[in-house]
């Protein structure tokens, strides 16, 4: 039976069931990913993904998370590959997005036991040279998992679907 489970986890990629409720191997698993909600075509912006943030995940030899890449849309941006015990699965990517519009960014992890993990969320690339200020972050209170930059304003955390302005507060 266990060795069903975690094949079946090999054979796609996984993400939370639940949002609200997510489980502890979702917890140890979903990468968290802090993208601001626009941001300004052209100009270079910091994508922070962290896995483990919720319920930290093992970092052994026989347990680990191998990698964090990152995608906008289908296009693959960037990777960290990680050594067990000496590296931990956090990691900061500079980017820079060139086409106006919503664009969708995926951090996909992978755990040496427990397959490939996913979580995403929508930016705004607002036209070449829109000013674009960035201070505090902020965090959805509903599932904690998204961050979004003080002054943004989100009407809808990416992450759980939250719409009640109140639940965003500063980390």
């Amino acid at each position: 039976m266990v060795k069903e489970v975690i094949d079946e986890q090999f054979l796609r990629i996984n993400r939370a069931a639940n949002l609200m409720n997510l489980t502890e191997l979702e917890k140890k698993h979903l990468p968290h990913i802090s993208i601001p909600v626009k941001v300004a075509a052209r100009e270079p912006f910091d994508i922070e993904i962290e896995v483990g943030g919720m319920l930290k995940h093992p970092n052994e030899p026989g347990h680990h998370i191998q990698w964090i890449e990152l995608y906008a849309e289908d296009v693959f941006l960037a990777r960290m590959d990680l050594t067990p015990q000496l590296t931990e699965p956090k990691t900061v990517f500079t980017i820079r997005l060139d086409n106006v519009g919503s664009v969708k960014l995926r951090a996909v992890s992978r755990c040496n036991l427990h397959g490939l993990w996913e979580v995403a969320g929508t930016v705004s690339v607002l036209p070449p040279g829109t000013p674009v200020v960035h201070d505090n972050k902020v965090a959805c209170l509903t599932c904690g998992q998204m961050t979004f930059v003080e002054g943004d304003n989100p009407e809808t955390c990416w992450f759980c679907g939250e719409h009640e302005a109140e639940n965003f507060a500063g980390c």
